[in-house]
């Protein structure tokens, strides 16, 4: 999280899921309401995007709540029961994703739109 930045009930998009039939999901989850990056590791496979984003926010907001900080961790792993959970802090160059300067929507060159201002990812 940046510093002398408030913090905002976490609002979650997936942007990457992998799963591994029969082993587990990996997801990718960016908190736009903190601009931190997050990873979900699920024992199953799960393609509800918007499950995987509720766990992250979750989880998130769970830690700041009883900690009145951010959580140190940047990657959850959990059951899809939510029965085991643990936490882990990994180098952020394994768990932030670029974002893309621009939107390609089609086949044409023209066929795209600017999302950023020359920034590549979260600060």
């Amino acid at each position: 999280m940046e510093a002398n930045r408030l913090w905002h009930d976490p609002v979650v998009e997936i942007y990457g899921n992998l799963i591994t039939p029969g082993v587990r999901c990996s997801a990718n989850a960016y908190d736009l309401g903190n601009r931190r990056w997050y990873q979900l590791n699920v024992d199953s496979p799960v393609t509800d995007d918007e499950w995987l984003s509720n766990v992250v926010a979750k989880h998130v907001a769970e830690h700041y709540r009883a900690n009145r900080a951010p959580p140190p961790w940047d990657t959850i792993n959990t059951t899809t029961g939510g029965d085991s959970v643990s936490f882990e802090a990994r180098p952020s160059s394994r768990v932030d994703r670029p974002i893309t300067e621009v939107l390609k929507y089609g086949l044409q060159p023209g066929h795209k739109l600017p999302t950023t201002h020359g920034r590549h990812g979260p600060a």
